[in-house]
């Protein structure tokens, strides 16, 4: 043997005991050699033979059907016996295969005898036993008698469900088990909901409720009629009324005499109104000085006495003079009350107002300037005498003071007063005036004396042919007494008072007829809107009874018995007592006028003719329709309105103006 050889086998022989040391020991040592890994791979390996492919794939498949059927059937009451059945045929072979010696032989064989095997079962397959057994005493019972049968008791439980409630909950009956299982909390709540109503009964209870009052309401509905319709129903008054008779004789006044001026601008109307109040002492000493510096300063300080037709105009709170307007003034003289209106003469004051206060007037005015060439001014086409005549007949003014003013410029000749009056006097007759309505008064509204024939009668030695002349304030005073005592007459008549301006609080108007005491109720025609009468006012006095021509101021409250939108009345509307029937409410349509155009015009009329109509204190656009009779100028026809009017028994006069904003002629309803 070689040294090489030698040392080969030493070395082997050192590793293996090195290798028979660590597994004796089980100290962690160095990894074997590869050779040693090889040698125990062969020795292990001879023990469990390979097996082939095909053995393989057919243990793989039996394997996954065995886990497939183990899934699907493992939940399964079947499943669970067949997985019993299968585990005892294996015990069985198990202890077969086996050889036991004989004394154990005989050993089991005796416990056999004495004693069933009883193999160790899992739990679940002793709950299914157990099911198995209550089903077959369930099927086994069916047959008997009840009383026979026994079920088994159970502890019952209570359990709080409510305040002041309990329920006995015990497990489930045997006779339950086929039914549907509820549990007695579950029962209690059950019973309660079908106890309550059902969504459809709530419905039809909620159908049928709703129907009753429905039912109740209609039942008690009341349909009212237009405010127009209704009947005028007098709430109780808070005391009785004044006598009349008692008031007329302790009260010596005549009604109060409105009068207005008319005329072109410049004539002299605010001077002559001016010089006439100034005369009666009605402004203070002290305003007539503000005046006359104010005219000093000014650039008409040339004319001393301008400042008589600023009286009027003039605000002493602002010390101001404002511009021309309507302007109003209410003067006592003696026993009588004067309205006094004093209105621009220029054409652009030809509007609603001019007219309301035209249609109050008991007397005009006219005042005509009778200096070279101002009178032809003032007469032409362009002038405003023509127009305000019209309207002083159309509107109805039943006096007429002709004031023949400014005749010291032309040093009181008596050839120009007459030429004037005679082309005037034609010109009046022709419209309709009566030589009995008309008064010629020469004046001056400048001189610095009564004697002007304002206050008293032109002095004689500047006008001796006027000897037997009165002056305005004469005349006045005399229809005072003319018209007073027609307006006494109208005193016991229905209560009619015209809307001039109205507020939340009060209104300001005209009394047509009837007296008017404070806690009477007055019906608007318009709407039968109820107003209750507190306070009234004329000027500045304090009245408690109002006659007619008074102009007044009145503070009112609305009634509304039915609790409606209370309306609030409009300029032109009418207030009357409850009882009066004879003012009706026309609505818009067809109406019948008797009309007469003025020669003086040339306007056409003829189907399709439109005017603006001042009826009774309003303006109204009606268009002719039907011509029934026709006779020069005078002539029935049909016109069309399209907004209500209201119509008097009597003084239904009509002012009709064309698109020139020219009066044209003058009409009367007669339906």
């Amino acid at each position: 043997m070689s040294r090489l050889e030698q040392l080969a086998k030493q070395r082997l022989s050192q590793r293996q005991d090195t290798a028979s040391t660590k597994t004796n020991t089980n100290d962690n040592t160095k990894s074997v050699s590869l050779l040693d890994k090889l040698k125990s791979s062969k020795q292990g390996n001879t023990s469990a033979p390979k097996l082939s492919l095909a053995e393989r794939l057919q243990k793989a498949k039996q394997s996954q059907q065995t886990k497939t059927e183990s899934n699907s059937n493992s939940n399964t009451l079947s499943s669970k016996l067949h997985s019993l059945r299968n585990r005892n045929q294996t015990l069985k072979t198990q202890n077969a295969d086996k050889e036991p010696s004989k004394e154990s032989s005989e050993r089991t064989i005796h416990e056999t005898e004495t004693a069933p095997i009883e193999p160790v079962l899992s739990p679940e397959v002793v709950g299914i036993k157990r099911i198995l057994s209550i089903f077959e005493s369930v099927v086994r019972g069916k047959g008997k008698s009840s009383s026979s049968i026994t079920q088994p008791r159970y502890n019952d439980i209570t359990i709080p469900i409510k305040k002041n409630e309990s329920v006995t909950r015990s497990k489930r009956a045997l006779e339950n088990l086929h039914s549907v299982y509820i549990p007695p909390t579950k029962k209690i709540s059950i019973q309660r909901n079908f106890n309550k109503p059902s969504p459809d009964d709530i419905a039809i209870e909620a159908q049928a409720q709703a129907f009753t009052e429905v039912t109740n309401k209609v039942s008690n509905l009341h349909i009212k009629p237009p405010k127009r319709l209704q009947k005028k129903s007098t709430p109780e008054t808070k005391k009785e009324r004044i006598s009349m008779d008692q008031y007329m004789k302790t009260n010596s006044s005549l009604p109060t005499l409105s009068v207005v001026t008319l005329g072109h601008e410049g004539s002299g109307k605010s001077t002559i109104i001016g010089k006439l109040l100034y005369d009666l002492n009605i402004f203070n000493i002290s305003t007539i000085n503000d005046l006359k510096i104010r005219l000093e300063r000014s650039q008409y300080k040339n004319d001393p006495y301008l400042f008589w037709s600023w009286l009027l105009d003039y605000d002493q709170k602002s010390s101001q003079v404002m511009e021309k307007d309507i302007r109003t003034k209410f003067v006592k003289y003696g026993r009588y009350n004067y309205r006094i209106c004093d209105v621009p003469g220029n054409k652009a004051a030809l509007n609603d107002n001019l007219f309301m206060t035209l249609s109050q007037a008991d007397v005009g005015i006219l005042t005509v300037d009778c200096g070279v060439d101002q009178f032809e001014n003032g007469f032409n086409s362009n002038g405003q005498i023509v127009e305000h005549c019209i309207l002083a007949r159309t509107l109805g003014i039943p006096r007429l003071i002709i004031a023949m003013n400014k005749l010291d410029t032309i040093d009181w000749y008596e050839e120009r007063f007459m030429d004037i009056k005679r082309e005037l006097q034609s010109f009046l007759t022709t419209i309709g005036f009566q030589e009995d309505q008309i008064d010629w008064i020469p004046c001056c509204g400048i001189l610095n004396t009564k004697e002007d024939g304002i206050m008293r009668p032109v002095y004689n030695q500047m006008c001796p042919w006027n000897a037997n002349s009165k002056s305005i304030v004469d005349i006045l005073q005399d229809q005072s007494v003319v018209l007073g005592a027609h307006k006494k007459s109208m005193i016991e008549e229905e209560s009619v008072i015209s809307i001039d301006e109205i507020t939340s609080k009060q209104f300001t108007g005209y009394v047509k007829s009837g007296n008017i005491q404070c806690d009477d109720v007055l019906n608007n025609v318009s709407d039968s809107q109820a107003y209750i009468i507190q306070k009234m006012w004329r000027d500045k006095d304090k009245l408690s009874v109002a006659v007619p021509g008074d102009y007044i101021t009145i503070n009112y409250e609305t009634i509304s018995e039915d609790g409606s939108e209370q309306s609030l009345a409009q300029r032109g509307d009418i207030l009357t007592s409850i009882e009066n029937q004879e003012i009706k409410f026309r609505p818009a349509g067809p109406l019948l006028l008797d009309i007469e155009m003025f020669p003086i015009d040339e306007g056409i009329v003829d189907l399709g003719s439109r005017w603006k109509a001042f009826i009774n204190g309003q303006t109204y656009d009606i268009k002719v329709t039907k011509i029934l009779d026709r006779q020069d100028n005078i002539m029935k026809v049909e016109v069309e309105t399209t907004n209500p009017i209201i119509i008097f028994p009597r003084d239904n006069c009509i002012a009709l103006r064309n698109k020139l904003n020219k009066t044209v002629g003058m009409g009367k309803l007669i339906s």
